[in-house]
């Protein structure tokens, strides 16, 4: 992972120094200094594990200047160390990971299926898949809402945003309900990693928050049973987070080996991931839509 430092920078620089997808966030920080150290981390999308972070930091001068680091979404190892140094932590996505968990999840995607024993381990998996899933209503209903989803997303400009906006409600309701009919599997076989920030994606994100203009920002906390401050985050990122999940089991969609694909990619990414932006959209989307639009 590349990451940039950068200090003695002035207060009112900062922002042309971030990538351009966090520079609105600077905007709008109250910056009582006169000047900063910045750490950049990583590219869209990624998330900043701990060794990353003490890396950059042990290569970080004690100036004594006030931190922000900047980054997608970092482990909790990462926050805990840049917490230590009392540095600002800016990012676009706060799903709660730790390093162990996505290592793991990273094994299993990368993971090549090597060896006759694996092999008739995961042939005996499929079978068993394959029965549970044949005629299976629920699984056939979510893949028909994940394709009208991604359908809606593609094509919000061609809706007034409230319909736009409603239609989102109206399906995200949906989704969740069929989410949680989908059978858990066990899988074994090799998952291909993918580019999950292509240039589509970027284009369609920019897109949105374009659309949802003053809608767009809202503030969260990630934990309900902590206390914590509120945080300020992006109605589009939870809806394109959403989309790229849907996207990569639909692609995958199918007969066999990819329906198992991409109902255990669904079912696994919901619990871990689009889930939580799901029901995060929702409480922004009911403010809107009954009473401020």
């Amino acid at each position: 992972m590349k990451y940039k430092i950068y200090q003695d920078v002035q207060a009112e620089k900062l922002s042309k120094l971030a990538p351009p997808a966090y520079q609105d966030t600077f905007a709008m920080m109250h910056l009582s200094e006169k000047e900063y150290s910045l750490i950049v981390f990583g590219t869209s999308g990624e998330v900043i594990r701990s060794s990353f972070v003490k890396k950059a930091l042990d290569e970080l001068s004690n100036n004594g200047q006030k931190l922000i680091a900047v980054g997608h979404n970092f482990t909790q190892e990462s926050r805990d160390l840049l917490k230590g140094h009392s540095a600002l932590i800016v990012c676009k996505d706060e799903f709660p990971w730790t390093d162990s968990s996505f290592d793991h999840i990273n094994l299993i995607i990368a993971a090549k299926v090597k060896g006759p024993a694996h092999e008739s381990y995961r042939d005996r998996n499929q079978r068993n898949n394959t029965m549970l899933l044949e005629g299976n209503a629920s699984v056939k209903e979510f893949a028909e809402l994940a394709r009208q989803y991604c359908e809606l997303i593609e094509t919000h400009q061609e809706l007034e945003v409230k319909d736009f906006l409603e239609i989102s409600r109206q399906l995200l309701v949906q989704l969740y309900i069929n989410a949680l009919a989908l059978p858990i599997l066990e899988w074994e076989a090799a998952i291909e990693e993918e580019n999950t920030e292509t240039g589509k994606h970027q284009s369609l994100s920019d897109s949105l928050q374009r659309y949802m203009a003053n809608w767009d920002y809202y503030y969260e906390v990630i934990d309900p049973y902590q206390q914590e401050e509120p945080c300020s985050t992006l109605l589009s990122d939870d809806l394109m987070d959403i989309f790229k999940d849907l996207e990569s089991g639909l692609s995958r969609y199918g007969d066999g080996v990819g329906l198992t694909e991409a109902v255990w990619l669904w079912k696994f990414s919901f619990t871990n991931h689009w889930g939580e932006h799901l029901t995060s959209a929702l409480r922004p989307l009911h403010r809107l839509l009954e009473g401020m639009i």
